[in-house]
C-alpha cells in the first residue's frame, strides 16, 4: 500500500515526503513509513504515534533517542513533529529516524530454512548490541525490551537498536515492563514484589 503524505505543518514540509507504509506495530500502536528528508538527502523511517495517551513512556523514548543519536549502534534522530487533531487527521505524533531496510534480526532468522544464522552473523550481530548496551550503560539507561524484532539492520547491514518506548532513565528499575520470554529472571521478579535491579540484567 502506497501514501503520499505531506508533514504536519508549513514549517515542515519542505523537509518530508512520506510515501510508503513498511511496517505496522501493533503492540505500541504505531506505525512505520519510508519517507524522503529532503534537506539530509536521504530516505528515513518515519515512527507515527497515534495514541498519545502514556505521555511517560513517549517522552522517555524521545529522550534517549535524542541522547542515543549519533551512535553507530543507535537510529540516528531527525525530529518529532505533533499533527494536531483536525476533520481530516487524527491526532498524531511523527518520529523521524535512520531507515533500516534490511529489516530486524528476528525477520532475518526466520527468513533462513533452519531459522539460525551463521556464526560469523551471530558474533557480529552480538559484538554490535553489545557496544550500544554499553553506551546505553554510560547513560545510565535501561531498555527493557531487547529483542531480535528490536534489532534491526540497515542496507549496508549496520546493526540497530531501536524502539525506547519502555526504556528507564536511571541505574536501577523495579520495571516489568518488556516482553516476557525475554525477561531476566530479576525482570520476573518484579511481577510478584519489589525488586530492583540495574543495566546488568
Amino acid at each position: 500500500m502506497t501514501y503520499l503524505l505531506w508533514p504536519l505543518t508549513s514549517q515542515c514540509n519542505s523537509i518530508y515526503c512520506i510515501y510508503c507504509q513498511i511496517q505496522v506495530k501493533i503492540h505500541h500502536k504505531s506505525v512505520f513509513f519510508q519517507a524522503w528528508h529532503f534537506k539530509e538527502k536521504k530516505e528515513v523511517a518515519i515512527k507515527v504515534i497515534k495514541d498519545l495517551r502514556d505521555n511517560e513512556e513517549i517522552l522517555a523514548e524521545l529522550y534517549v533517542l535524542e541522547r542515543v543519536s549519533g551512535h553507530d549502534n543507535f537510529p540516528a534522530f531527525y525530529g518529532a513533529f505533533y499533527l494536531r487533531p483536525s476533520i481530516s487527521n487524527e491526532e498524531a505524533l511523527w518520529i523521524a529516524m535512520t531507515m533500516c531496510a534490511g529489516g530486524s534480526v528476528d525477520a532475518l532468522i526466520r527468513s533462513t530454512p533452519n531459522r539460525s544464522l551463521d556464526e560469523t552473523w551471530i558474533s557480529y550481530i552480538c559484538k554490535k548490541v553489545l557496544q550500544g548496551l554499553d553506551y546505553l550503560q554510560e547513560l545510565n539507561v535501561i531498555h527493557h525490551d531487547l529483542k531480535g524484532a528490536n534489532i534491526m539492520l540497515t542496507s549496508t547491514a549496520r546493526v540497530k537498536i531501536i524502539d525506547f518506548g519502555l526504556a528507564t532513565i536511571g541505574p536501577i528499575s523495579t520495571s516489568n515492563a518488556g516482553t516476557r520470554c525475554w525477561m531476566a529472571p530479576e525482570v520476573h521478579a518484579c511481577f510478584t514484589r519489589s525488586v530492583y535491579y540495574n543495566y546488568k540484567v
